[in-house]
């Protein structure tokens, strides 16, 4: 097995193919944690086939259905740059969305994208509150990261805003 391992290639080129594997293997996980905090969905269960435990005692949880059975279903009134864009603490965005569905709650992410929409610059999301039909809600978030900070430095062209509701 060592032999394997080590035919043909240096030690420290083996650590560093160790190394970014670790790092892309790290990322995945990362990834599927952030998608669970913001769907709720826990994608990394459902990759290693491990059963959650029951009680026999207790019935299994249910989701609550707002009456009449509808879910959620928000739709976007309007979203913001909220002040100025700053390559060193990003954009804070924000959005009022309206529930067209039954009462709940969910979750918006929102885009800023170079001025062709070509390029994903930053993002971030929010949690929108329990919303009664036909309610308003107001939420607001910070996207920053590296790309947005290269793009504000290279290019001066503009930014522009998209928000995607995940209703359920």
């Amino acid at each position: 097995m060592i032999s394997l391992f080590f035919s043909g290639v240096g030690v420290e080129e083996n650590r560093r193919s160790i190394a970014a594997w670790s790092g892309i293997v790290a990322a995945i996980i990362t990834s599927l944690i952030g998608f669970k905090e913001l769907t709720g969905v826990n994608l990394l269960k459902e990759i290693l086939g491990k059963p959650t435990p029951t009680s026999a005692a207790a019935p299994p949880a249910v989701e609550a259905r707002p009456p009449g059975g509808r879910s959620p279903k928000f739709r976007t009134v309007s979203i913001e740059f909220r002040g100025p864009c700053d390559k060193y603490s990003g954009c804070n965005v924000g959005g009022t969305f309206r529930n067209y569905g039954g009462d709940g709650g969910s979750a918006v992410i929102f885009y800023v994208k170079s001025s062709h929409l070509k390029w994903l610059l930053a993002q971030c999301s929010a949690t929108l509150p329990h919303t009664e039909h036909l309610e308003t809600a107001t939420v607001e978030c910070n996207a920053n990261n590296g790309h947005l900070y290269n793009y504000m430095t290279n290019y001066t062209s503009g930014i522009r805003l998209q928000a995607w509701v995940d209703n359920p």
